[in-house]
């Protein structure tokens, strides 16, 4: 496979189960296959060291902002999304086999991020709140008075007949 940011071959770095496939002496990013990001991307989830001590080369220049294409699908450009809720860390991502590609030193930033396992809830609870918890009140309080009301014609009903 090649290389989706600076067309080299791609080489296969064996972590437990899994097959990580690198650029070494290239870009220094990283493929994950489907799902298995996950399996790596928090602090207390075992990595092998080498997955951040890939050598790079350091005459590739690599524009992060030129849109991918995923090494296995061809024809097939990736999506960039931000892996954190507070937008802190860009990946690429293919739509049609659900890999991920990051470049170097994306995946030390993400598992900075998640430190432990309850690390990626608290920090979604955190940014919703930020963003939305006064329209969230406001949308609870208005459920609370139909819900309210709808009981209480309900038992109306009920004691009528």
């Amino acid at each position: 496979m090649l290389c989706p940011a600076c067309n080299r071959e791609l080489t296969v770095k064996r972590i437990g189960a899994i097959q990580v496939d690198v650029c070494e002496s290239g870009c220094g990013g990283l493929w994950f296959d489907q799902l298995e990001l996950q399996r790596f991307d928090q602090e207390c989830e075992p990595v092998a060291g080498e997955l951040f001590e890939i050598a790079v080369n350091q005459d590739v220049h690599v524009d992060r902002d030129q849109r991918r294409h995923c090494p296995k699908c061809p024809g097939i450009t990736m999506m960039r999304f931000y892996y954190s809720p507070r937008r802190e860390v860009q990946v690429d991502h293919c739509p049609n086999c659900g890999g991920h590609w990051l470049d170097a030193g994306e995946l030390a930033a993400i598992r900075a991020l998640y430190g432990h396992p309850e690390g990626r809830g608290i920090h979604l609870d955190e940014v919703i709140d930020e963003h939305f918890g006064e329209q969230i009140a406001e949308v609870e309080g208005a459920r609370r008075e139909p819900a309210k009301l709808s009981l209480w014609r309900l038992f109306k009903f009920a004691t009528s007949c």
